[in-house]
C-alpha cells in the first residue's frame, strides 16, 4: 500500500469511528488510540520487554528508539516513555507525520519524519533499538529495509517487528543475508484471528447504524468486513492470514 493510500486512511474520520466498535481487547484504553490497526496489550507488553534487554545493554544515557512506519506515533512513544529512550519515528505517509509531531513532547525526546524504510537518514550505528508494528512487511524491498535497519543500529541493536505471513517474504533467510541473527520467532495467529474475527463481526452487525450515519462513504469499509469474514460466497481472509512476530539482533 503507498504513501497516499495511507494519507486518506489518517486523514479518514470514519477510521477513528470504527476503532471504538472492536472488541475489549482492541477498545482496551492502554491501547486505543495508539494505532490505526491491530493492537493489543499483549503485544505491547512483548515488545516493551524484547527492547528493554537492548537498551539496558548499552551505556548511553537515552538511547534511540526507531520506530518504522510510526503512524501518528502512539505505540513509540508508549514505548520510549517506558524505556527511557529518545524516539524518532518514519513513515511514509505526511498526514500520519503531521499528526504525529502534533502531539509530540515539548522536550524534544521525539522526532518525526517523513521517510522510507530503506532510508532513514539516520547516521550509521545511531540507533539502540529497532521495531515496527504490523508495517515493515510493506516494504518495496524488503532486503534493503532490513540493510537499512542493520546500517542504523549499533553492535548488538535489535529490531523487533510483526508480519504476516501469508505475505511471501522469506524475512529470516532475508534476516541472515543483512547480517541479522534471528533470535526469537513467535507464532500470533490463533489470538489474532480470533480477536480480528470478533472485531468484523460487531462492525457487520453495525453496518446498518453506520450506512444510515455516513453514507456511501463507509462501503469501502464494510466491503473489507465482508472479505475478512468471507460473506457472499467469499473465502474468509481471516482463515488465510497468519500473524508472528520476530526479534533480530545485530550481528
Amino acid at each position: 500500500m503507498k504513501a497516499a493510500a495511507y494519507d486518506r486512511i489518517y486523514g479518514n474520520a470514519i477510521h477513528a469511528e470504527l476503532a471504538t466498535l472492536g472488541p475489549e481487547e482492541l477498545t482496551d484504553p492502554r491501547v486505543l488510540g495508539l494505532s490505526n490497526g491491530f493492537l493489543v496489550f499483549e503485544d505491547l507488553t512483548r515488545v516493551l520487554e524484547q527492547l528493554r534487554g537492548a537498551l539496558a545493554a548499552g551505556e548511553r544515557e537515552h538511547p534511540l528508539l526507531l520506530d518504522l512506519g510510526c503512524g501518528r506515533g502512539g505505540i513509540g512513544r508508549w514505548l520510549a516513555t517506558r524505556l527511557g529512550a529518545r524516539l524518532v519515528g518514519v513513515d511514509g505517509s505526511e498526514v500520519a507525520i503531521a499528526q504525529a509531531r502534533s502531539s509530540a513532547s515539548p522536550e524534544g525526546h521525539e522526532r518525526f519524519v517523513v521517510g522510507d524504510f530503506a532510508a532513514t537518514g539516520l547516521a550509521a550505528g545511531s540507533v539502540a533499538a529497532a521495531f515496527s508494528h504490523d508495517a515493515l512487511y510493506m516494504a518495496e524491498e524488503p532486503a534493503a529495509a532490513l540493510a537499512e535497519a542493520h546500517r542504523v543500529l549499533r553492535p548488538a541493536g535489535v529490531l523487533a517487528f510483526t508480519t504476516y505471513s501469508s505475505v511471501s517474504t522469506p524475512w529470516e533467510a532475508l534476516a541472515e543475508r543483512s547480517g541479522f541473527v534471528v533470535e526469537q520467532v513467535d507464532e500470533l495467529t490463533a489470538r489474532w484471528r480470533a480477536v480480528m474475527r470478533a472485531k468484523h463481526e460487531r462492525r457487520w452487525s453495525m453496518r446498518h447504524v453506520l450506512r444510515a450515519r455516513h453514507g456511501r462513504s463507509v462501503e469501502p469499509e464494510l466491503s473489507v468486513t465482508a472479505s475478512m469474514l468471507g460473506l457472499g460466497g467469499r473465502r474468509s481472509a481471516i482463515e488465510h492470514i497468519e500473524r508472528r512476530s520476530l526479534l533480530l539482533r545485530r550481528g
